[in-house]
């Protein structure tokens, strides 16, 4: 029965309108000066007798108080979705209408009577104290106890809840859980937070503890009884995230992980983000910037169309550009004239050659390709760079080019030599490194084993004898 009537009375706070607040503040601002008199008076028989001051009062506080919250806006916020914020500005505007009111009291109380009848010295002078202190109770409660409505409205349904930590005490942990807190119909409750900063242990974040480091794991699984275990380290690198990932699976724990630093940079990370923990996220981990598989970690952000359309990128022949800020040149490697004009203008002190053609059944096909880009575009930016006195070079090579037996292998490895002859005319620190097959790229094997997995398999693997 009780049920049956909380919920409309719930739903009717929801709906509150600001006209409903104003006529409510009227009321308080109405009656907190008699019940502040009543309880330092102890007496209804006291209070009437000063009634015609406690009126003269009433009004005149009332005025500028009613000015000073509109002032403050504190009829313009919707507050089912008030926060810490809004809980300031009440604070904040009671603070400095109570400043006014007793400046105002103490005035009228040195300069002598108003009248015989509406003298302000019958009042006692903590009046003004304390229905300040009943005003910004009875301010801040009446709109608060909307947000509490809020909270109480947005039940669960009636699907299963699933019990999660979070791995993380930071900033994207507490956010995580803040958002299941306010959103409980995603069936997500937070127990519990690990971190291994011991100085963040025994304290609690949302209401939620934080009860141990990674290596508590399966000891607070049982106690806690979770089952879920939410990664939220953005920055952490591949060996913590297989470690804990290990901890997890070794308790019978499923884990899940957010996205990368800068979707949660941008305030887009979200419980509906929340993802399985991904191979690319166990390995050295690459950033999600560049243009290239390689260039990725070595770009600003995005591939070059992504840079574009994305974030705003300076003109490059701007007089004043942003040293900290992309730029983004469309160019082919293939052209040494357009390369050297490039480097001419940027003047770069290091450069990174990611530019290759990558694939090796691709590159079968269309040599003229890989000997035009991988091995003449290497030469052209090697020119370019040295015309431009650039301090260092790192050619971004492959382990195929090691005793080659493809086109792209034997491609790659006469653009290494490109370079090395440089570095022994020079003496610079011109250099090529070799990598293997990058998790995550474009043609990885990973992800071709994961489409082939995903769609149901069989997963196909080159035979020994195919040199490709």
């Amino acid at each position: 029965m009780l049920a049956r009537l909380g919920r409309p009375l719930l739903l009717g706070l929801l709906h509150l309108r600001n006209r409903y607040f104003l006529l409510m503040d009227l009321v308080i601002l109405g009656l907190a000066p008699a019940l502040a008199l009543w309880l330092r008076l102890d007496g209804i028989d006291a209070v009437l007798g000063v009634l015609s001051p406690l009126l003269l009062y009433t009004v005149l506080a009332g005025g500028v108080r009613l000015a000073i919250f509109f002032f403050f806006d504190l009829y313009g916020r919707y507050w089912r979705y008030a926060s810490v914020g809004e809980l300031a500005q009440v604070i904040l505007a009671v603070a400095v209408s109570s400043l006014a009111v007793i400046g105002l009291f103490f005035t009228a109380r040195a300069l002598g009577e108003v009248g015989p009848t509406y003298s302000l010295n019958a009042l006692p002078r903590s009046l003004p104290f304390i229905s300040s202190l009943l005003i910004l109770v009875l301010v801040g409660g009446n709109r608060f106890t909307v947000r509490l409505a809020d909270r109480l409205v947005r039940r669960r349904g009636d699907g299963p809840v699933v019990r999660v930590a979070a791995m993380g005490a930071g900033d994207a942990g507490a956010m995580m859980v803040r958002e299941m807190k306010n959103n409980p119909q995603l069936g997500m409750d937070p127990v519990a937070f690990f971190d291994d900063d011991l100085g963040k242990h025994d304290v609690r974040i949302h209401n939620v503890p934080v009860v141990g480091n990674r290596r508590d794991i399966p000891h607070q699984a049982r106690e806690l009884k979770f089952n879920q275990v939410i990664i939220a380290m953005p920055t952490a690198p591949g060996k913590v995230i297989r470690e804990i990932v290990a901890i997890c699976e070794q308790a019978g724990v499923q884990t899940k992980i957010i996205p990368g630093i800068y979707e949660f940079l941008d305030g887009t990370v979200g419980v509906n983000q929340l993802r399985d923990v991904d191979i690319e996220d166990r390995g050295p981990g690459i950033g999600d910037w560049g243009s290239g598989a390689i260039g990725h970690p070595m770009a600003i952000r995005g591939a070059l169309w992504s840079t574009t359309t994305q974030s705003p990128v300076p003109n490059p022949r701007s007089p004043v550009p942003n040293p900290r800020s992309p730029i983004a040149i469309l160019a082919d490697i293939r052209f040494p004239e357009r390369i050297r004009q490039i480097f001419e203008e940027v003047r770069p002190q290091i450069v990174f050659h990611a530019a290759a053609h990558k694939h090796v059944p691709l590159m079968e096909a269309n040599p003229a390709e890989a000997i035009t880009n991988n091995v003449l575009g290497t030469r052209n930016l090697v020119a370019a760079a040295l015309a431009a006195d650039v301090e260092r070079f790192v050619m971004i090579s492959t382990d195929k080019a090691v005793n080659p037996t493809s086109i792209m292998g034997a491609s790659k490895r006469a653009a290494e030599l490109i370079v090395h002859e440089a570095a022994r005319k020079t003496g610079k620190p011109f250099v090529a490194v070799r990598f293997g097959n990058v998790l995550g790229s474009r043609g990885s094997v990973v992800l071709t084993f994961k489409q082939q997995i995903a769609a149901g398999g069989p997963v196909t693997v080159t035979h020994p004898s195919n040199s490709q």
